[in-house]
């Protein structure tokens, strides 16, 4: 189902961590027993747990103006609330540091992000990699958007992020990681619809 533009529909998922987004087989997003609404607890918890955020939304602006932005890695990962600073290594790979606050909590990673699929102009795929400072181990996110052209110039934009989280950063609780990947999810797309809606004005208009 379309979501209005401006409106946005969020899943979300907590299962065993499998060092990859929860995808189809076919690397499209999967909205099957893994991603459903609601959340659903994995009970094995002496493993690592991949907490999963889905959405779509319907952007106001023509396929190809969408694939550009996200393509743009400093500039699409502004978006994201807490990351810093990135900067390319080479033509896949990027640097930049991520901070928020769990709870009372400060936490700091310097990451390293990986294009590890270009499909233009339909499908993105980010693989990040960043140790916990204060555990030593390593903490995986990946994101997965795909995009669909509308008649009136618009684009339907499916996204998910996944966060696998071992170590300290498990232990802080899991509804906590639900609602930071919530609220971050929700923030870049909102933060996207701005910026392309900000770009499609005159200059003299801004």
């Amino acid at each position: 189902m379309l979501v209005p533009s401006g409106s946005y529909g969020i899943a979300l998922a907590l299962e065993p961590a499998h060092n990859g987004i929860a995808a189809g087989q076919n690397g499209s997003l999967d909205r099957g027993p893994n991603i459903r609404d609601g959340v659903t607890r994995s009970t094995r918890v002496t493993e690592p747990i991949a907490v999963t955020a889905c959405s779509e939304a319907v952007l106001p602006a023509p396929r190809a103006a969408v694939w550009q932005f996200l393509l743009d890695i400093p500039r699409s990962t502004r978006c994201l609330p807490g990351v810093h600073d990135v900067e390319q290594v080479d033509e896949r790979t990027y640097r930049g540091t991520v901070r928020f606050r769990a709870g009372f909590l400060p936490l700091t990673f310097q990451a390293t992000v990986e294009l590890s699929e270009l499909v233009p102009p339909e499908r993105i795929r980010l693989a990040a990699r960043a140790i916990d400072p204060l555990t030593g181990e390593e903490v995986i996110a990946s994101a997965l958007a795909e995009l669909s052209e509308l008649e009136e110039s618009r684009t339907l934009l499916r996204y998910a992020f996944t966060v696998e989280n071992p170590g300290l950063l498990g232990g802080l609780g899991r509804r906590m990681l639900e609602e930071v990947n919530r609220r971050m999810i929700q923030q870049f797309l909102q933060c996207i619809e701005r910026e392309l809606v900000a770009a499609d004005k005159p200059s003299s208009d801004r």
